[in-house]
Parts: structure tokens; C-alpha cells; sequence
């Protein structure tokens, strides 16, 4: 499943709770300058965000380890995807 075309997988469904399990794209090469795993982040967010029913929850997990800090952004990718960034202690 392309988590970035929620859409072709559920057409009209909403959820309470979307959960995305440590999105990686195994690589740090850039995507028009841009961190690979920022950018799977982005468009997780904004094809999820319509399948979202008010109030309800986006989970994103990752890995505690010093090689993917920085690399996701999370406050970033939810701004662009228009979601209120996340509550302080949830990155």
C-alpha cells in the first residue's frame, strides 16, 4: 500500500485513528532538496488528512535513535499538510 495514495485504498472511508509506522525511505538522498523522509512524511499527511474525521488522531512512529534525528520534521510536514503542529512531548 502507497501510504502517500490513501485514496486508491479507501475511496470514501474516514478513521477516528490513522497510525503510520516508521515511515523510511532508507535513504537521504534529496528530493528537489529536500530530506527523502520529510517529504514520505508530507504526503503521508496530505493524502491521510482527508480520511481523518474530526478530532481524530494521526499517529506517526520512528525509531529513538541519533541517526534519524532531524531527518523527519514532523512540525514542518504537519504545518504544510495543514494540521496545528503537534502538542509539546509528542515528537
Amino acid at each position: 500500500m502507497d501510504a502517500t495514495k490513501l485514496a486508491q485504498y479507501f475511496p470514501r472511508q474516514v478513521f477516528q485513528t490513522i497510525l503510520f509506522q516508521f515511515p523510511n525511505v532508507a535513504s537521504r538522498e534529496p528530493i528537489q532538496g529536500l530530506n527523502p523522509n520529510f517529504v514520505l512524511v508530507q504526503r503521508f499527511l496530505q493524502s491521510a488528512k482527508p480520511h481523518l474525521v474530526s478530532g481524530g488522531r494521526m499517529i506517526i512512529s520512528v525509531v529513538d535513535s541519533p541517526y534519524y534525528r532531524g531527518l523527519f520534521h514532523f512540525e514542518e510536514a504537519a504545518e504544510q499538510a495543514g494540521f496545528p503542529p503537534p502538542p509539546r512531548g509528542h515528537l
